[in-house]
């Protein structure tokens, strides 16, 4: 169960932060989807 004070800071998390976080999860999935094409 999430806490209520996480979804509210989750909620409150500027664009910015989202966008980066994105970027990250991006470029660590292409990293492996890299290895397995190999």
């Amino acid at each position: 169960m999430i806490e209520y004070n996480q979804v509210l800071r989750e909620q409150t998390a500027s664009d910015e932060d989202i966008l980066a976080l994105s970027r990250r999860l991006i470029e660590k999935n292409r990293e492996v989807y890299e290895a397995l094409a190999k």
